[in-house]
């Protein structure tokens, strides 16, 4: 029973009164960003991730600087993408300056990063930069559902994460594509 799972966490956290201290706090959410982005996600897993940052939510306010949240979670798109969502997380001009110095940040924040009262540091210049960003202005609603789903959207990937095997293996025998590639 899931929901009995999450009701056992959340009784073993606020038993042992991490919500009061800094440090173990701090420990459970860099714990929580490393499960994040080395577990194995089920459909649901950010899902899951999510309702056991909310139990904090309170604390986070009181006890950590919005840079100290970034920091945290810095190293997982998705999880920030939540604080964001969550106004758990503020968009300033140094998280901002973060986010546009990196491609992959860039592209995955732009919506933010482009709203915010914010000049963006860098103006696209390729001519891939603005057909990402011309996709991603003319297809919001899909650019939002792919980033929340947190993975790649290829046919191949999508096989892999559904466990699909009998169509995996149809899929690489009819494009010849090596196992071990």
């Amino acid at each position: 029973n899931i929901e009995e799972n999450y009701n056992n966490l959340v009784q073993i956290l606020t038993d042992q009164k991490i919500q009061e201290n800094y440090s173990e706090l701090k420990l459970l959410f860099n714990m929580i960003t490393k499960i994040a982005n080395y577990h194995h996600r089920s459909s649901n897993f950010f899902e899951k991730i999510s309702k056991i940052i909310l139990i904090f939510q309170d604390e986070i306010f009181q006890l950590f600087s919005n840079t100290e949240i970034f920091q945290i979670f810095q190293s997982n798109k998705r999880l920030l993408l939540f604080l964001f969502e969550e106004n758990l997380l503020k968009l300033n001009n140094s998280i901002s300056q973060e986010l546009a110095a990196d491609d992959d940040y860039f592209y995955y924040f732009y919506p933010e990063l482009s709203s915010y009262n914010f000049v963006i540091p860098r103006e696209p210049s390729k001519s891939t930069d603005l057909k990402i960003i011309d996709y991603i202005q003319s297809s919001p609603e899909e650019f939002n559902f792919k980033r929340r789903i947190g993975e790649n959207d290829d046919y191949l990937c999508k096989l892999i994460r559904e466990d699909n095997i009998d169509n995996f293996i149809s899929y690489i025998n009819k494009n010849s594509i090596s196992v071990n590639s």
